[in-house]
């Protein structure tokens, strides 16, 4: 029987000790309330390109009320999951309420439905705001509903402004 040394980075300490020189890295920064250009809400100009990965395109679309829409279509899977969990964050960085619209997902997998989690819990550790759009397709709502994850998320409701008064 041979035991395996535990992993330790360069400099010999173990993992999760942190440098005695080096700053903490738990240190909160600031949340950001406006968009690239200092408005409260992003421009078009300042959508940029879509996001693509693997067979997933996203696009984001400014909505009254300084929110964001995220149109999803293609397939949320191991590829593209880790891409859409950072275009989530960047999103809501930007934008105190962002909406998924997952209509034209054709696909949807565990480690998508894990990139959906975690823009949700980085929204509300951002005192931002991430809503499902109402009807997602039929693939999408099936795993969302059999996996619980759909009672997190709340629906986007138009006729409902967003509860964080986002400015």
């Amino acid at each position: 029987m041979c035991a395996m040394p535990s992993p330790t980075p360069r400099d010999g300490r173990p993992y999760g000790v942190s440098h005695p020189r080096r700053r903490a890295r738990t240190a909160m920064r600031p949340r950001r309330r406006t968009g690239p250009s200092g408005s409260p809400r992003p421009d078009p100009d300042d959508l940029g390109p879509p996001m693509t990965a693997g067979t997933l395109c996203v696009t984001a679309e400014p909505r009254p009320g300084h929110r964001v829409r995220l149109r999803c279509l293609g397939s949320i899977d191991h590829e593209a999951g880790p891409e859409l969990s950072r275009y989530i964050q960047h999103w809501v960085e930007v934008s105190c309420c962002v909406v998924l619209d997952l209509s034209g997902v054709d696909r949807l997998d565990a480690s998508g439905l894990s990139a959906l989690m975690i823009g949700l819990h980085h929204a509300e550790r951002r005192d931002g705001h991430l809503r499902l759009g109402r009807r997602p397709s039929p693939a999408a709502d099936r795993l969302l509903a059999r996996s619980g994850v759909r009672t997190v998320f709340e629906d986007a409701d138009a006729a409902r402004p967003c509860p964080h008064r986002c400015r």
